[in-house]
């Protein structure tokens, strides 16, 4: 298990940057050798995006940022519980990625990921309920009614 891990992790260092559901390798000089806190041990090495690189996945977040503002409610909660449910279908490597990343011990390192799926179910369950002010109008011209301010 923990060969296999190991594995899943090299892949991951190997593989760059995650970006919109798919793998950029860094154009950049500049690399980063990410090390085992406790035993030294060399777990890869990724280089950074360039300039350029940069540039165009700004463009793409200002993209993906309008299209997000026009997701239903149900969508939001959809797109939060599958990113949950990836977490969770892989804990264990994103514990070791802690624990390798910032020397965390095991427990801290499993609480951290346990505590990220939680939160993301918890903004699903949220993103579906009533949002907003509801306020009472029931005088005058309301009688009878409430507004809700967004």
């Amino acid at each position: 298990m923990k060969k296999k891990i190991a594995q899943t992790i090299q892949s991951l260092l190997d593989g760059g940057h995650y970006v919109f559901g798919e793998w950029i390798k860094g154009k950049s000089h500049t690399a980063t050798t990410v090390v085992d806190k406790y035993t030294q041990e060399i777990f890869g090495q990724f280089h950074y995006l360039d300039h350029q690189q940069v540039e165009n996945l700004t463009q793409l977040s200002r993209a993906a940022a309008e299209r997000v503002v026009s997701l239903s409610a149900g969508e939001r909660a959809e797109a939060l519980l599958k990113l949950a449910n990836e977490l969770k279908a892989h804990r264990e490597v994103m514990v070791e990625l802690i624990i390798l990343d910032a020397g965390k011990p095991r427990n801290y390192a499993s609480t951290e990921v346990d505590r990220a799926v939680f939160t993301l179910e918890y903004a699903a369950a949220e993103a579906i309920r009533f949002s907003g002010e509801l306020l009472n109008i029931d005088f005058l011209h309301g009688a009878g009614k409430n507004a809700m301010v967004e």
